[in-house]
């Protein structure tokens, strides 16, 4: 597929993400070698499509489980469609982005079933680490964890902090991302562990978001997959 993409460059309105990474460039300006491009085709590619069967489910199931939030995604996105903001047969990444309620929908679901709710390790660096606790009783001890300890956070766990998402935090309510102020909402985004975190955070994060945004709001749609998903 890499060689056919070499020999019969696309045009400009069918350039995808292979073809993106055949024109990147080096540190040293140098086209980025085929192994390379390879390799990184297959990390977009297995990352995007473990995270979207461990998404698209749970989403499915939290909408279709309350007829309420399904009624209101429905008619959201039907009066996008009808005021023409959606593209057919299938809505831009961006189109998606300003769906207001379904995106809510969406966070609410990588909120509450990160792909990966296991504890993520790393190891302490050569100075060691002083953490602070947030614990009610404990505010302001500070533990010191020597070089090389291994330490982690669980996704499924961080997401739950009722401290930052309320006392409902284990309850699947996408109106907490609407209904919360400004300095509320980047807290939590700040907070969200789903993807990882800084340098270390998910490699096809930005793949697997496009792909999950463009299909889960199409299952949502009147004439999508819906009712043949429900059970």
């Amino acid at each position: 597929m890499i060689h056919e993409h070499l020999q019969n460059p696309q045009s400009e309105n069918e350039r995808d993400i292979l073809h993106n990474l055949l024109q990147t460039s080096t540190s040293d300006g140098e086209t980025l070698p085929v192994a390379d491009a390879k390799a990184e085709s297959l990390i977009f590619l297995f990352t995007a499509s473990v995270t979207l069967s461990a998404i698209i489910c749970p989403f499915v199931n939290y909408i279709t489980s309350n007829p309420t939030i399904q009624a209101a995604l429905v008619a959201e996105i039907e009066g996008f469609e009808s005021a023409g903001a959606l593209s057919s047969p299938v809505a831009s990444f961006a189109e998606t982005s300003r769906v207001p309620y379904f995106m809510a929908c969406l966070q609410e679901t990588l909120r509450l079933s990160p792909p990966t709710p296991v504890a993520l390790t790393r190891k302490v660096g050569m100075e060691g680490l002083c953490l602070s606790a947030r614990q009610k009783g404990r505010e302001g001890k500070v533990y010191y964890l020597p070089e090389r300890t291994e330490i982690g956070a669980n996704p499924y766990i961080i997401n739950r902090d009722t401290s930052i998402f309320g006392n409902d935090a284990n309850e699947f309510r996408p109106e907490r991302w609407l209904k919360a102020d400004a300095d509320q909402v980047k807290s939590m985004n700040k907070a969200l562990f789903t993807w990882g975190y800084g340098i270390r955070d998910c490699t096809g994060k930005g793949i697997a978001k496009l792909v999950l945004q463009k299909l889960c709001l199409q299952v949502s749609t009147k004439n999508g997959s819906f009712n043949s998903l429900c059970i």
